[in-house]
């Protein structure tokens, strides 16, 4: 298993000037998923069984329930702490839980399979000389393109690059990057890093990114879509200044009998975070563009 590192605390996201480039993140342990925001007690009841909770068991039947002539075998699936080489480092390919494991959905079942969730987004801030620089940096554009951080999500993810396994951003309670409220239609994601960009000045994050919607009957969030999702963050960042640098091959694609990756096509829009805090470009949209 990778060494474990921490994203920068909110406490560090104060600007790092004094910060030299190459400077690594020094923090040796995952930050422990915060507790969940206090809600009044009726709000709390309609809440708890949409927050999907990555450290939660899912609910098995009793065995008196289960056919005793039926033998469930489950094949086994991707490895958890797969990479690919790039230009940008050697990425982890997938979300994982906070026991390693590869994220599943808080394991929902998609059209009766595991669903997992792979890395599709890249980021390369160019501009920060230290982590933290770099952690505050990825906020500022997260807000900037309206993928501020929101409550009732999640924690506790971690992502790879390299030999490091990072703990995710944003780190407030219970939040992650949304586009939208959360009892409606959404497209969301986290991020995990800084890695030192190995290819020029900065730091480079890894993300998952996925549509989810408002499953009414069942009182959760089911899964839309993950390219969907991706590509309105292509959009949303590239019309507020950042570039689109294409796309690369995570091979993070895997559908079998017990598994799937839903519509994802295991690419990742790279997107370069390259303006300083303050300065924006002309909006411009931002069709998905391969890498030629």
């Amino acid at each position: 298993m990778p060494e474990i590192a921490s994203a920068p605390s909110a406490d560090d996201l104060a600007v790092d000037l004094a910060g030299s480039p190459g400077t690594t993140p020094a923090a040796a342990a995952v930050v422990p998923a915060p507790a969940a925001p206090v809600a009044p007690a009726p709000l709390e009841a309609l809440l708890a069984p949409l927050r999907r909770d990555p450290g939660a068991a899912v609910a098995v039947a009793p065995a008196a329930e289960v056919p005793q002539s039926v033998t469930a075998t489950v094949s086994a699936g991707p490895d958890p702490d797969g990479t690919v080489a790039t230009q940008y480092g050697d990425l982890g390919q997938w979300m994982l839980q906070p026991d390693g494991q590869i994220a599943d959905w808080v394991g929902l079942p998609y059209q009766g399979k595991t669903l997992l969730e792979g890395i599709n987004v890249v980021f390369v801030d160019s501009t920060a000389t230290s982590a933290r620089l770099s952690a505050r940096n990825l906020n500022v554009w997260m807000r900037r393109s309206a993928f501020g951080a929101w409550p009732f999500s999640s924690t506790g993810y971690q992502g790879i690059i390299g030999a490091t396994t990072y703990s995710q951003e944003p780190t407030g309670a219970n939040e992650a990057y949304r586009n939208a409220f959360f009892l409606l239609t959404n497209s969301h994601g986290r991020a995990f890093g800084p890695y030192p960009n190995p290819s020029g000045p900065g730091y480079v994050w890894i993300g998952a990114w996925s549509e989810e919607n408002l499953d009414i009957a069942n009182l959760t969030h089911g899964h839309e879509s993950f390219n969907d999702a991706r590509d309105a963050l292509l959009t949303a960042m590239v019309d507020k200044g950042a570039t689109n640098l294409g796309y690369i091959d995570m091979a993070n694609t895997y559908n079998t009998a017990d598994y799937s990756t839903g519509d994802s096509d295991g690419r990742a829009i790279v997107l370069g975070l390259d303006l300083p805090i303050g300065v924006s470009r002309p909006f411009r949209s931002a069709p998905p563009q391969a890498v030629g």
